[in-house]
């Protein structure tokens, strides 16, 4: 019986280690709702995500890409009218660490993140929705399976600069955050 208890609990103790190393790659699933004034209908969202965590800050790089594509609701000369959106960015990353009424040994990492993009329409039809760069802010947790697998949940808003006016998107995204420490590679 105790070394069940000690291997559980080195076993648990080694997650809160896990994302100080290494590289995040996570492929992402996930929903986007657009602004009613841009005319498309909500749509399914795919992508992926690279973070660098090997770096002396405490903001962590993250580039990104989401795709997907939706159907125009309006005008009558673009309704039916199906566009792929293409999103490239990059965010500062925040994990936090800190929280008061957590463990030191927790199994889940709360982050936030901000940054900027670029996206790109396959064809704008006439509802005002054209390609541009935006800003984007978000929240998320990130909850360890292993120490080197972890689920990641995000919310992210999005605010585009449609020409004469600005549009959002939100986008819920899941993915499967895997740890890889490249460095082992070249040793």
């Amino acid at each position: 019986m105790k070394k069940h208890l000690l291997l559980t609990a080195f076993l648990w103790s080694s997650l809160s280690f896990a994302h100080e190393c290494c590289t995040e790659i996570t492929p992402l699933l996930g929903y986007n709702m657009a602004e009613g004034n841009i005319n498309v209908r909500n749509y399914l969202t795919y992508g992926g995500e690279i973070q660098w965590n090997n770096l002396p800050s405490i903001i962590k790089p993250e580039l990104f890409l989401l795709s997907g594509s939706s159907k125009y609701a309006a005008p009558r000369s673009s309704k039916g009218k199906t566009t792929r959106f293409t999103r490239l960015g990059i965010h500062g990353i925040y994990d936090i660490d800190t929280i008061e009424f957590l463990p030191p040994f927790t199994s889940f990492k709360p982050f936030v993140k901000a940054g900027l993009g670029y996206e790109k329409l396959s064809a704008t039809a006439n509802s005002g929705n054209h390609n541009s760069f935006y800003l984007d802010a978000g929240a998320g947790l990130k909850i360890f399976l292993l120490p080197q697998i972890a689920l990641k949940v995000e919310a992210l808003y999005m605010l585009k600069n449609n020409k004469r006016r600005y549009d959002n998107n939100l986008n819920f995204l899941f993915g499967i955050d895997f740890f890889v420490n490249f460095e082992y590679l070249y040793e």
